[in-house]
């Protein structure tokens, strides 16, 4: 009797990552460089490691993988007389020679496979853009793995500078499984005169179209008795929590629509279509700004947006990411300003 071997999933590889050691010694391959902060089928990283001409009989030296978290709260530049806006944090470090399944060659290289499982909870990366230029060591969230080769004489170790590597790796906020969120709100306010009332309801939904999106913000104004709309405007406001911070939050504009002097009677009724951007905001005055650093959105080109970071735990390296639209009616002769506020998530 024959047993059929059930053939094993095998996952496919469409594209790989390389990096030399600044000898040339050392090379690092890496199939994926993305992980998800939540997900636990998601939180392994994987590569190859090739080391040429190294004696392999020669025990006193060992290869070890790092993976290293930094925080940098503060522009490189502003340092001074030994003071550092960062935080640094070492995820995970596992040594990955000795070990088994190394291959050697006959051209005494070796190529040592390794993996590495990440457990815990990790603050998604974020990248934050500061208002004036700015050209040093990235804002934000960063995580590096490192491969590095330390030897051992007479109980001392040594650090190869030269055989170190270093690459980038992202860990991504899942998205939103619900492809539309709707963020809703409603107020209702007595005004001086008898029975003289004025209802506002909003809400916020959005609208996928192929990579971009949209924010529709629509809702209705009931008024006795009948006033003018001075203005109505409506701004969608990026809102961003460092960690390090406990004044708050950075606020940014991210999008923008108003209608002035509209009469109407009973009730008025409206709709804005608004796409959040940040082409427009690297002026002077505006806070830092949260953009998309990922993969393949590397060296600022077509900067766009971050997405919402709900996730985030409250440590020392945590940063989030909210947004919201907020509705501003403004009557005629009414004094004060009606203000709606209309929390909306950002997926990317």
């Amino acid at each position: 009797m024959s047993l059929e071997r059930k053939k094993q999933p095998k996952d496919k590889i469409f594209r790989l990552y390389k990096k030399s050691s600044y000898n040339g010694k050392m090379t690092l391959f890496m199939p994926k460089r993305e992980i998800s902060s939540v997900d636990s089928r998601d939180r392994c990283l994987c590569g190859v490691v090739v080391i040429e001409d190294q004696d392999t009989t020669d025990m006193s030296w060992k290869v070890y993988a790092q993976l290293s978290l930094e925080l940098r709260y503060g522009r490189e530049d502003e340092e001074l007389m030994g003071l550092q806006f960062c935080n640094e944090m070492i995820v995970r470090n596992q040594q990955i020679y000795p070990a088994q399944d190394i291959r050697r060659t006959a051209n005494k290289t070796l190529v040592i496979p390794f993996k590495m499982e990440i457990s815990g909870n990790l603050s998604p990366t974020v990248r934050l853009k500061p208002s004036r230029l700015y050209t040093g060591s990235p804002i934000g969230t960063t995580y590096t793995m490192s491969v590095y080769i330390t030897t051992e004489k007479d109980g001392i170790k040594n650090l190869q500078k030269t055989s170190m590597i270093h690459m980038n790796v992202w860990v991504k906020e899942p998205e939103v499984k619900d492809e539309i969120y709707l963020g809703e709100a409603k107020i209702f306010k007595r005004l001086l005169m008898p029975r003289s009332f004025v209802k506002v309801k909003a809400a916020a939904l959005i609208e996928k179209e192929k990579e971009a999106c949209t924010v529709l913000v629509k809702g209705n104004i009931q008024c006795w008795p009948c006033k003018k709309i001075e203005h109505l405007k409506v701004r969608l406001i990026q809102a961003v929590d460092v960690a390090m911070f406990s004044s708050g939050y950075f606020k940014n504009d991210v999008g923008f629509a108003e209608s002035k002097m509209v009469d109407f009677e009973n009730t008025y009724r409206f709709q804005f279509k608004i796409t959040p951007h940040c082409s427009s905001l690297s002026r002077p005055g505006k806070h830092w700004l949260a953009i998309q650093d990922t993969i393949h959105n590397k060296g600022g080109i077509g900067e766009r947006l971050a997405g919402s970071v709900l996730s985030a735990d409250q440590n020392l390296f945590s940063i989030r990411i909210i947004y919201y639209a907020q509705v501003i009616v403004k009557l005629e002769n009414v004094s004060k300003e009606i203000t709606l506020k209309l929390p909306f998530v950002l997926n990317r």
